[in-house]
């Protein structure tokens, strides 16, 4: 019997040791907790020990000297993804908590002990959860906005967020006209800023006015900062924040900008010598109105919103500490109107010479780890006489180090290197095969066609990029893989792009085939 794949998820095995975010299609599921907002009553809660009222719409969980505290349970499904959502408004209690369970009093999921949110999202382990509120020394504890809903994602109704994901979920990601561009695979990276949004807390203000707004951020929530220049200083108007940094060291800072009032927005780079990149980006089309230092991009990320990005290289006498900069409709002095500005999210300072997706912080550095996906030849009935391998995917950037990053690999070992592998590198896509160390056959195409393929028999090995020309070599032994590796090489040299579609054949197509089929 052919085994039949659902999707991707169950065909590969994934793991990214951390969250990760994504732009995507995101569909919310029924809510799951009942009066989770506390209107009028405690319906639909249990209370376990001290005592709860409902106050101004609020949940007020008082102490009694036990452990005891208001608290719901939820059917959930093994293996589905959810969110959680949910205030802890108040607290005069030394140990208050807002907490998530796997069990009425058990394991959490979660847990919140301070004043502040929780917007997470979990797969669940068991059938069950719990939505406990305690009150665990003296006092009183106060919750209100309680949510639990179940995520999917790709569907035709949803919206498209940029979400993050969960340990060891994949992410495909969507452009900002809800095309679908792939499964993306990074390599890890830091948020060097320990605080990503938090713009009017933690960050200097420079002429500027934290303004009240509603609109919703590219999350699509509304933790949005807006930046309103004022009209009593010709002076900057902008916001900052440092961070550690290395000397002769390339660094990206980015940070997602929206017009608002002003349609110029600015990013710089300070090492504490010099400005190592500065540029004014234009928000109302998309495009980089001037570049000082360094070099930029920008991308549409749908409603308005544009991630800008600046690149530079720290001078060799840098100091240890950078300092980078939000500016708002200049990068010099003006005066503002008390009116106008630009929207600010989520901005990350990062060690490479481009960006990689977004990286939350709140309080100190955070740490994407890398992608890594592969599956067992034994799984697709490989065959080590003949093959072809088809793949669509694209590089978000220009990579010139070694090792060089892998679009797909079916690997057997590293040393002595064998493997069927499509590289990325210095502009090239490179199909080849390597056997007991060797290079069997190679070929170079353009790395901006899209699709590729590479067919292989002994003494027969053909590649092909964008429908062009047909490359052969008729010297070729090949080596027996164990494992496809997918956008890296064993576990490492991550592609830093999106996989689109992946197809493999247990045969070698013909030429004219290639051809079709990549074009």
């Amino acid at each position: 019997m052919t085994r039949q794949y659902n999707n991707y998820e169950d065909m590969i095995t994934f793991t990214r040791a951390s969250t990760g975010t994504a732009l995507r299609p995101v569909t919310y599921g029924d809510e799951l907790v009942t009066n989770g907002t506390f209107d009028t009553d405690l319906t639909g809660w249990t209370l376990s020990g001290g005592s709860a009222t409902v106050t101004d719409g609020e949940a007020v969980v008082s102490y009694d000297g036990g452990n005891g505290g208001l608290y719901q349970i939820i059917t959930v499904e093994v293996g589905k993804l959810y969110e959680i959502k949910g205030s802890l408004t108040a607290a005069t209690s030394s140990g208050p908590r807002l907490k998530v369970g796997t069990t009425t009093f058990g394991t959490e999921v979660t847990q919140l002990t301070t004043v502040g949110d929780i917007n997470e999202e979990f797969i669940a382990t068991t059938t069950i959860i719990s939505i406990f509120v305690q009150a665990i020394t003296d006092g009183s504890t106060t919750v209100d906005n309680i949510s639990v809903k179940e995520v999917t994602f790709d569907q035709p109704d949803g919206t498209l967020t940029l979400f993050n994901h969960p340990n060891n979920v994949p992410r495909i990601e969507y452009d900002a006209d809800g095309n679908w561009k792939g499964l993306l695979i990074e390599e890890s990276r830091t948020n060097l800023l320990t605080y990503s949004n938090d713009f009017s807390g933690q960050w200097t203000l420079t002429d500027v006015v934290d303004t009240a707004n509603s609109i919703a951020s590219p999350d699509g929530t509304s933790n949005v900062f807006y930046a309103v220049a004022n009209s009593t200083s010709s002076n900057f108007h902008r916001f900052t924040s440092s961070c550690s940094i290395a000397q002769s060291t390339t660094y990206t800072f980015s940070a997602y900008l929206k017009a608002g009032g002003y349609t110029l927005g600015g990013l710089s780079f300070y090492d504490g010598v010099a400005y190592q990149a500065r540029t004014l980006f234009d928000l109302s089309d998309g495009t980089i109105n001037s570049t000082v230092e360094g070099s930029a991009t920008i991308e549409d990320v749908g409603n308005g919103w544009y991630r800008c990005s600046i690149t530079g290289t720290t001078d060799a006498a840098a100091s240890a500490s950078g300092t980078v900069y939000i500016s708002v409709n200049s990068l010099y002095g003006y005066t503002g109107d008390d009116a106008s500005g630009i929207y600010s999210y989520g901005a990350q300072l990062e060690a490479g010479a481009f960006p990689t997706s977004y990286i939350p912080t709140s309080g100190s550095t955070a740490t994407r780890q890398k992608d890594v996906a592969s599956m067992p030849v034994s799984d697709f009935g490989y065959n080590v006489t003949e093959g072809t391998l088809l793949v669509e995917y694209t590089s978000f950037h220009t990579y010139t180090g070694t090792p060089y990053p892998r679009v797909l690999n079916l690997y057997e070992s590293v040393s002595p290197r064998a493997g069927v592998e499509i590289l990325d590198f210095n502009a090239v896509t490179n199909p080849a095969i390597y056997d007991g160390g060797a290079a069997q056959a190679s070929f170079t195409f353009a790395n901006n066609l899209g699709k590729y393929a590479l067919a292989f028999a002994e003494n027969d090995v053909a590649g092909c990029g964008g429908g062009g020309s047909v490359s052969t070599d008729t010297s070729c032994t090949l080596p027996i893989p164990t494992t496809l590796y997918i956008g890296m090489y064993s576990s490492s040299s991550q592609l830093n792009g999106h996989i689109k579609s992946i197809q493999y054949y247990p045969r070698r197509l013909s030429n004219a085939q290639l051809q079709a089929l990549t074009s």
